[in-house]
């Protein structure tokens, strides 16, 4: 006699072939704008200290 298995849990996360949603696309966009940010000030930094 055959044992009944149980049924595998869904995968949970995203396909690879399936786009960002919005929330990750806003972490996304929330740490480049950040990393630009930070570029920016040290250079002006940067021209600030060579006055």
């Amino acid at each position: 006699m055959a044992v009944a298995r149980a049924p595998r849990p869904p995968r949970v996360g995203r396909p690879p072939s399936c786009p960002l949603n919005g929330d990750e696309m806003s972490v996304l966009l929330y740490i480049v704008l950040t990393v630009a940010i930070f570029a920016l000030l040290g250079l002006v930094q940067k021209l600030v200290e060579g006055l």
